[in-house]
Formats: structure tokens, sequence, C-alpha cells
């Protein structure tokens, strides 16, 4: 009896063993499912966040080329931006990676009865920019990673190395809603740090290097709002800064563009960021499910146009800076 059972055991591990062979072979052989992803993106500033998502799937096991396909153009005028997304939408992609909150905002359109998932990154303000219903639970087709906020630590640093700043010169983009907020945000800070704002209007490139040209005596520096249109044309607030011997500082990473001093987000961190996002979505998560995650922040020194315009940055805030460039 005892053989018997032997035998029946053994038969029933053979068996077993065999089973498990045929499915180790399936699994070797069904071919796995390769997603597609498109991107759009209008800022050559932020080249780096798509970077940033690349590397984040890539160490989570989606091999480029394998597991995934990205599908991306460049960095496409404001007014490619409708068609690139038709033509995604068209193509039925598993998700589209949105750089910048105009891309965004079109994504959000192009994607309006479908269920494509969309995930933005960076965007300033989702919330107040209409793209989600709440940042916990934004419903609909995005979410993605937010950097709203670091405006008024920003202008808190500037004061600690600018402390004689009694006026700021700040050119504004009325139609863009990010600048918008950013302005509301840099007034709110102005004021708790007794600082006044010279605020102008731009809507031109031509009307952007008119202002910059003719900079008032009584404004002793100069900022940087988020926006596509000004950040686009950063070099030229660089050079007035420059030539009119002022301290040039942001609410966002320009630190690379020559900006003195800012303080936002690091683009590269912020697509590995999204891309944690985009991964749960590809795994099943719907993104109407995943909270709007905001990015960490980082302090960045430019001495070049420090020495150039005249202004010796502090060894305790150089201590404090992610970046320098020297």
């Amino acid at each position: 009896m005892k053989v018997k059972a032997a035998y029946k055991l053994a038969a029933v591990l053979a068996s077993s063993m065999a089973v498990v062979a045929v499915l180790a072979v399936l699994a070797l052989t069904v071919r796995t499912k390769v997603y597609t992803v498109g991107v759009v993106n209008i800022n050559p500033g932020l080249e780096s966040v798509i970077d940033g998502f690349k590397a984040g799937m890539t160490e989570a096991g989606f091999k480029e080329g394998k597991d995934i396909v990205y599908l991306y153009k460049g960095v496409l005028n404001i007014n490619r931006v409708d068609a690139a997304l038709q033509e995604l939408a068209g193509r039925h992609v598993d998700l589209v990676l949105a750089v910048t909150t105009p891309v965004a905002q079109k994504a959000a359109r192009a994607v309006n009865g479908t269920k494509i998932p969309v995930v933005f990154a960076p965007v300033f303000f989702p919330l107040e920019s209409g793209l989600v219903k709440s940042l916990t639970h934004p419903g609909g087709n995005l979410t993605g990673v937010q950097v709203g906020g670091s405006t008024e630590k920003a202008l808190e640093l500037h004061k600690a190395i600018a402390s004689g700043t009694r006026r700021i010169l700040v050119p504004f983009v009325p139609a863009d809603k990010s600048a918008g907020q950013c302005l509301t945000d840099l007034e709110k800070a102005a004021k708790k740090l007794g600082i006044d704002l010279d605020v102008v209007e731009v809507r031109t490139l031509e009307n952007l290097r008119s202002v910059l040209a003719d900079i008032p005596d009584n404004d002793d520096a100069v900022w940087l709002l988020n926006s596509h249109f000004l950040v686009s044309h950063t070099n030229i607030f660089v050079e007035a800064a420059i030539r009119h011997k002022l301290p040039l500082s942001s609410g966002t990473s320009q630190y690379n563009s020559g900006v003195m001093l800012s303080y936002g987000q690091d683009p590269f961190l912020t697509g590995r960021q999204a891309s944690r996002i985009g991964r749960a979505i590809l795994n099943g998560t719907a993104p109407g499910d995943i909270p709007v995650e905001t990015s960490d922040f980082f302090l960045g020194v430019n001495l070049r146009t420090a020495h150039a315009v005249g202004v010796e940055i502090p060894s305790e805030i150089l201590q404090q800076a992610s970046y320098i460039v020297r």
C-alpha cells in the first residue's frame, strides 16, 4: 500500500511539474503588451521632464522599444499642439504625457469623450486651471504633478540675497492663468516683506523687449513669473538684468538659463515623479482616482549672473542651494 501511495504521489508531482513547465513555456512565448505613450511639449527648457519620465519607466522595467514606445515629435510651436494631440487620440495611445499647463489644457479637450488617460507634468495650479475637479480625487482622464507654491519662498530667498530690494519690475502676461496665480502669490509675499511691485503687462515679444530695455531707475530688481511666453524668452530677462545691473530671480527653475536665483522644481525629477503615476495608470488604476502630486522644490543659484550684476551671494544661501552654476 505504501508503494502504491508513493507511486501516486510521484505521478501527481510529475503531473504538476509538467503543468508548471508548460506554463513557463507559455509565459515565454506569449507576447507582452507593448504600451504606447504620446508626448507633447512646447518648452525646450522642459525636455528633461521627458528624460526623467523615461528614466523612471525604465527603472521600473518598461524598456523603451520592447515594453513601451514613445511617440514624440520634439518641441512644438503652440499652434501645432492641437493637431498633434488629435493624432495621438486617433491612434488610441495608452497614455499621453502633457508637458506644461497649456498642453495639458489642450490635451483635456482632445481626450474628452475617450478613455485615453493624460499625465501632466509640470502644471501650475491644475485646480485653478480647470484640469481637475479636486487635487485628491481628480476625476476624469487627467492627473499628474503640480509645481505651484514656490513663489513666496523664492522671494524670501531673493530678499536674503538682495536685502536692499524695495521695488521689483514684474512683466506680466494677462492672458496666462498660471502667470496670474503666480503674480497673486508674489503680491502676497511682497506685502509681507515690504516690497513694492512694478507690474507691467506685456502681450508681444516687441512689448517685452521694450519693457526690459527701459527699466525705471527706481526699480532695483527684476522678477521672472512662470509663463510659457516669458520663460521662453528668459535670455532677454538675463540680458536686461546684466545690462542694468539688477538682480533677477524667479519661482521657476531657470538657473541654468542665467537667472541669478530660482526656487522651483527640478524638471528631471518631476518627470521621474510623473512616471510613477504613469505606471499606476498602465497597471490599471484610473487617472481620476490618483491624487495630484506636488513636486519638490530646489534652490538654484547662478554665480555668473550674480557676479555680472554685482551681487555677492551669502555663504549660508549657497549652502542651501541644490544647484550652483559657477
